[in-house]
């Protein structure tokens, strides 16, 4: 126990000491591997997850296990109405007695298998640094939950929201995700304003970890770290999503989580009936489904087409699905039960277009070909290899194959996405094919390379490979204009037939034994199918790595209105003012504010966000009375007004408000901004 105490003080210390020495990056590595792998790794340790599997698939499911590890401690603040630090305070208290009653040693490690992530952490780590994001767009939705889950008194599913007197947000109903970096900022002892971006190295470490391991379970070594550099690549190339996301709950959940489902059923499926790893796959599932529950249907898509092939391992998919239907259920009733489903009326994803969708008589049947591919040659050579794995030497490389073909199934067959419209939205369906783990077959299809070629084909492989790569989008770009849909949806409906094909012969599609390719070979004929085929992603992407990602600073609220309102404004005061400025006063500040943009509350119609428009509306019209716009203080409950100067009548009228007092002018764009302090009784 005296031992386990250390670590833990230990680790905290370091960290703190890290936080205030260090540049945030760095600090904010060393505070996520304190609140989250820490008490994952004892937590995984203590279910004997460590007997079963080895250093590298321990690190890959260790995001997980944490996640796990703060689920009850989280739940219980929100039950008891417990200030966070007693939170994190369990959290600490819980990870002691799990370091004490297990064997937290690591096993050993193959030479290979610790060279790939030793040269794939620092490497990733410092990659990401010139992917950050500044603060704009959906990370100050996310940075405002993370402080407001550190500045309320009590914890409550109502109190994370930024909206005064606010319901929860349906996607992040729980916030899990937000509580887990909440604390590393707080161990680390920085600035949620400032920190929040710096948390993308940390992120992408975790990256490492469980998309090699995931990969490995699958093919071996060579195709683990193939997988693992497509990813990274991937994520660099692309515009949005982008690696400097990688933070932010949706990229973290198909980053991050969803691995460690490929993982977990990977590795149950040779040792079926395996209460550890069952464990582990229903954590997977519960974790996604709290970090944001749409984000579940493409994990168990992914789980459903494996099932699927291999025929075996159903319960556990079950209790998967069975978890992730019960959290739909909470969701509902916490935050959508009763209220009108919100009408989309601006912003995009109002209704299915034809640049995302297949449509037919309007109808959206599937995602479209370019949606899917995202204009990624290492994806359209997964897709074209997809079938003949599952047919060639059947079914001995096919359970790759059958990884990519649930959610891809999900995506591009006609029907699913009808339904998902339906239900998730519009905005979130047209995400889920970031969720194909198609990296793993492009891998896959790299190692076969270098195992049946001679060494002197190499080099001729990779020239065929590029050229077919920069060949095909570019052929297929000129169809998509009569054909959307080629080639995903037809290889999609094979992938169905070849799993009905698989059962009529009995064949099962299990994970074969690690491939024996060279690691560096394999690797260089996965990234050169990626990268030579497309030099001008290839100029960005290094220019990006020596000159950062192009930032654009993108913000309309003077900081003299955040110093202010931080340090006169009170612990957590209520703002109201326009809804852009009030939508960023939420985040860089503990304030609740009255209103913010439609496409920021849809999914809180229990909030009545409409209404709240309506009454900033009114309350900024020069025309109201003041009885109106008294009754909405009182409604809200507001005690600050950041009001633009630029209708002199509306601030004549202010002034002359007893309810009113002026504390400041704040000059900026137009005639500035004037702060008011309510007077309340």
């Amino acid at each position: 126990m005296v031992r386990a105490v250390l670590v833990v003080v230990v680790a905290a210390a370091v960290t703190r000491a890290a936080g205030a020495v260090l540049p945030s990056q760095p600090a904010l590595v060393l505070a996520v591997a304190t609140t989250l792998v820490l008490p994952g790794w004892a937590l995984a340790c203590t279910v004997g997850l460590s007997r079963r599997l080895d250093t590298v698939a321990m690190l890959g499911a260790v995001p997980v296990a944490g996640m796990a590890a703060w689920t009850p401690a989280l739940a219980l603040g929100f039950v008891a109405g417990l200030s966070f630090d007693m939170v994190l305070g369990i959290v600490a208290l819980q990870t002691i007695v799990l370091l004490a009653v297990s064997d937290p040693r690591p096993q050993g490690i193959r030479a290979a298998d610790r060279l790939v992530p030793a040269i794939a952490v620092p490497v990733a780590a410092l990659i990401s640094v010139q992917w950050q994001e500044p603060l704009a767009g959906d990370a100050v939705f996310h940075l405002a939950r993370v402080r407001k889950i550190l500045a309320v008194p009590h914890l409550s599913l109502d109190s994370v929201s930024e909206l005064a007197n606010g319901k929860p947000h349906a996607g992040y109903v729980f916030p899990l995700l937000h509580a887990v970096e909440a604390a590393a900022l707080r161990v680390a002892g920085i600035n949620p304003t400032a920190g929040f971006p710096d948390l993308v190295p940390a992120a992408v470490i975790l990256v490492v970890f469980t998309t090699f391991a995931a990969g490995r379970a699958v093919g071996g070594t060579a195709v683990g770290a193939s997988a693992l550099a497509l990813v990274l690549w991937t994520w660099m190339v692309s515009s949005h999503p982008n690696l400097g996301m990688a933070s932010w709950p949706g990229p973290f959940t198909f980053l991050v989580l969803v691995p460690v489902g490929v993982l977990a059923i990977t590795e149950l499926l040779r040792t079926p009936g395996d209460r550890r790893l069952t464990a582990l796959l229903a954590a997977t599932a519960l974790s996604v489904s709290l970090v944001h529950v749409s984000y579940a249907v493409p994990l168990l898509a992914l789980l459903a087409g494996v099932v699927a092939y291999a025929r075996r391992c159903v319960l556990p998919v079950v209790l998967a699905g069975a978890l992730t239907a019960a959290v739909f259920g909470f969701v509902w009733l916490a935050a959508l039960h009763g209220y009108p489903k919100p009408v989309i009326g601006a912003g995009p994803y109002q209704h299915a277009t034809s640049d995302v969708f297949v449509l037919v008589h309007g109808h959206a049947l599937a995602l479209n070909a370019e949606s899917i591919l995202a204009h990624q040659p290492g994806f359209l050579i997964a897709l074209l290899a997809l079938v003949p794995l599952l047919i060639w030497r059947a079914p001995s490389l096919a359970y790759p194959s059958a990884v990519m073909s649930g959610v891809l199934v999900l995506v591009a067959a006609p029907g699913p996405v009808l339904l998902l419209n339906a239900t998730v939205g519009i905005g979130q369906t047209h995400r889920f094919a970031t969720a194909v783990p198609w990296e793993i077959v492009t891998s896959v299809v790299a190692a076969l390379v270098v195992i049946y070629a001679d060494r002197r084909w190499i080099l001729p492989a990779l020239v065929l490979l590029g050229a077919a790569a920069a060949i095909g989008p570019k052929r297929l770009q000129s169809l998509w204009d009569f054909a959307p849909s080629l080639p995903t949806t037809p290889i999609a409906i094979a992938a169905l037939a070849g799993a009905v094909w698989y059962v009529v012969r009995r064949l099962r599609a299990l994970p074969a034994p690690p491939m024996q390719a060279a690691v560096l070979p394999t690797l260089a004929v996965a990234l050169a199918a990626v990268m030579l085929s497309d030099p001008s992603s290839l100029r960005t992407a290094a220019s990006n790595v020596v000159h950062g990602h192009p930032r654009v600073q993108r913000t309309t609220l003077p900081a003299a209105i955040v110093n202010w309102v931080n340090r006169h404004g009170g612990s957590m005061p209520v703002v109201l003012s326009d809804q852009l400025r009030s939508y960023r006063l939420g985040a860089y500040t503990n304030a609740y504010v009255v209103a913010v943009p439609e496409v920021r509350t849809r999914a809180e119609p229990a909030s009545l966000p409409e209404q709240r428009r309506q009454d900033v509306i009114t309350f900024l019209k020069p025309s109201s009375s003041e009885a109106e716009r008294e009754a909405i203080i009182r409604k809200y409950g507001v005690t600050v007004l950041v009001i633009p100067a630029d209708h002199p009548g509306l601030i004549t009228q202010l002034d002359q408000d007893p309810l009113l007092e002026q504390r400041l002018h704040v000059a900026g764009k137009g005639h500035g901004w004037e702060i008011y302090g309510v007077r309340h009784p």
